[in-house]
């Protein structure tokens, strides 16, 4: 296994332990060395080889236990993650709005399917951690410096640590499999290109974290003693709201794979 950059131990942030990181993130992804396992084993692993061949939109027809075979309880890290919420935004929810007497296994599996959700936005907690925490997205303080070549030294290696923060992002959330530093570019070309990604990437975990509020509040009024038809008319509500909110790179492209 591959020990993770300097910068990270440097930092002294656990959070990002290699091999602590897919248990984090949902225990069945990649690391974001890219080291670990192959792609075809993370399909296996996530039980999404069958799933890739559905027809889209996915229609349920009535058999909601189906979602439970459709949607795994790990979603993962990396492109798992993205083929975690494809599919999910490709499953048609809308037929459930109306027309159905719920029973309470009914409602065990939406709740069940609610929780995956909800354990599928954790990576966008480590990425905001990932490129908001820490002092490599600080200012640097050149008034202590006591020359040019030491500013210069300081701020190269804040652009490197800076960039391995988002090619770590990049490995959590999938983004890009090659991403190599553009240094033959300059400092100023790296600087500029390592906030671009970082504001793209954060804008989607900023959407996440809004996603997991909303799905941690249908936890706690899940938790009220509300009749069962309305408790599960509730859920797929809350399900196909997800769907409508979800950031468009996290969606399926029309040519059947995840966008990047």
């Amino acid at each position: 296994q591959q020990s993770p950059p300097s910068f990270l131990a440097r930092r002294g942030m656990s959070v990002f332990c290699w091999s602590g990181l897919t248990r984090i993130a949902g225990g069945m992804g990649r690391s974001p060395c890219g080291a670990c396992e192959s792609e075809s084993d993370l399909s296996k692993a996530n039980n999404f080889c069958g799933q890739r061949g559905l027809e889209r939109p996915i229609k349920l027809e009535g058999q909601l236990t189906r979602l439970l075979n459709i949607l795994p309880e790990h979603a993962g890290i990396g492109q798992s993650l993205r083929e975690f919420w494809a599919t999910f935004s490709d499953i048609d929810l809308r037929p459930l709005l109306s027309g159905r007497t719920w029973t309470r296994h009914d409602l065990s599996v939406l709740v069940q399917v609610r929780r995956r959700c909800l354990a599928a936005t954790h990576p966008f907690t480590l990425t905001l951690r990932a490129l908001l925490e820490g002092p490599v997205w600080e200012r640097l303080d050149h008034s202590k410096s006591r020359s040019r070549q030491h500013r210069e030294a300081a701020a190269a290696e804040q652009a490197s640590e800076q960039w391995e923060s988002v090619l770590v992002v990049q490995r959590l959330l999938g983004a890009s499999r090659t991403a190599p530093m553009p240094l033959r570019f300059g400092l100023e070309h790296v600087l500029r290109e390592a906030q671009q990604r970082r504001e793209r990437y954060l804008a989607q975990a900023r959407a996440f974290q809004l996603i997991a509020a909303f799905l941690s509040h249908r936890d706690e009024a899940a938790a009220e003693d509300i009749p069962v038809q309305q408790a599960c008319q509730e859920e797929v509500q809350a399900l196909v709201a997800i769907q409508e909110i979800l950031p468009p790179e996290w969606q399926r492209q029309g040519g059947g794979s995840p966008r990047q």
